[in-house]
């Protein structure tokens, strides 16, 4: 029935609060709000309304009375049945309503229950092949982080060994940035080899896209792992990210690029040199926004004599080395121009 979902949400959201008012006694409260709904899941059709489902299941892990053994499992498996097939058939919007519900469902969820309901939101990860379908799965992150938690660490030591498999051998940017990101979210110890798959992963996806989206993927999958990375991985991304802003077509994927930079600069061992951050900020691409990004990095470098506004940062910083005018970058492999170090 169309907006039967909205329905019941509405009116099961307050089952509890009818049943008190109704004078029904708690021993008896429920029943009360439970039955209807364990009769709804037995009716239900996974397959051919999820979104339902997914309401049904909202509601029932939303109301404050506990569930046995066996009711539970009414609750979640044609919620299985629903995510498996909507993973399967890419239907994304469809899996992220059933993901927020399991979500809602997991503080009750047993180790076994909550490795199920992940596995086809990790089936959609491993499987996306292009922009639509990471920006549905971008909203299933709290989900993979909710129910990792909920895993053994042998069963999320398994998950890790499945992601860092497809990462070994994947060169498709999207799912390389997808991967990676979920990585980030899994709590278990990654093992010396898998850091190293994990991790060299990122400055190959950097290099191999091909889109903004792309772009905008991997700089979130940099972010969740950043504080994992070696200082010679922070390098690697930092000077292809250095020809990535020399290079981009908009201010858009400038400040993304930006964004990394800034992200690495914080992460380095030893003091940043003020005039590779300055040789970035030359190129005519690093306008606007993206120059707001790496003149605060260039401003968090300065914590004895901080520099009071971006004014003072172009009178102390940049103007003494415009003289050599920019630097642009030909390859990864190009090293910045550090002859005016002394005048910075």
């Amino acid at each position: 029935m169309p907006g039967s979902s909205i329905l019941i949400r509405r009116l099961d959201q307050r089952a509890e609060q009818l049943a008190r008012t109704a004078g029904i006694k708690p021993s008896n409260r429920t029943a009360a709000a439970l039955d209807p709904l364990l009769e709804a899941f037995q009716n239900s059709q996974p397959s051919k309304d999820p979104l339902q489902l997914s309401a049904l299941s909202k509601t029932v892990g939303a109301l404050p009375v506990p569930l046995t053994p066996e009711q539970r499992r009414a609750v979640l498996d044609p919620l299985l049945k629903a995510l498996q097939s909507s993973a399967e058939s890419h239907e994304f919007y469809q899996l992220n309503a059933l993901s927020e519900a399991a979500i809602i469902l997991a503080p009750g969820l047993t180790p076994e229950q909550a490795k199920a309901v992940l596995d086809p939101v990790l089936l959609a990860l491993r499987t996306s092949v292009n922009s639509y379908q990471l920006y549905q799965l971008s909203l299933l992150n709290e989900a993979v982080s909710v129910l990792a938690r909920r895993l053994t660490s042998d069963q999320a030591s398994a998950v890790l060994d499945l992601l860092v498999r497809d990462l070994e051998v994947n060169n498709n940017p999207y799912q390389l940035s997808a991967l990676s990101e979920a990585v980030g979210l899994i709590p278990s110890q990654l093992k010396p080899k898998q850091m190293t798959v994990v991790l060299n992963s990122l400055p190959r996806a950097l290099q191999v896209r091909t889109a903004f989206d792309q772009l905008s993927q991997l700089g979130r999958a940099i972010k969740a792992l950043a504080p994992r990375l070696t200082q010679e991985q922070i390098n690697q991304i930092l000077s292809i990210s250095r020809v990535g802003l020399a290079n981009s077509g908009s201010e858009f994927a400038a400040e993304i690029w930006a964004s990394m930079i800034t992200e690495m600069l914080k992460l380095k061992s030893e003091v940043v040199p003020t005039a590779d951050v300055v040789q970035m900020l030359k190129y005519p691409t690093a306008g606007e926004k993206p120059t707001e990004i790496l003149l605060a990095s260039l401003g968090e470098q300065f914590v004895i004599t901080p520099l009071k506004s971006l004014q003072e940062v172009m009178r102390k910083l940049i103007k003494p080395s415009l003289k050599l005018g920019p630097s642009l970058p030909a390859s990864q492999s190009t090293q910045v121009r550090l002859t005016d170090r002394d005048n910075v």
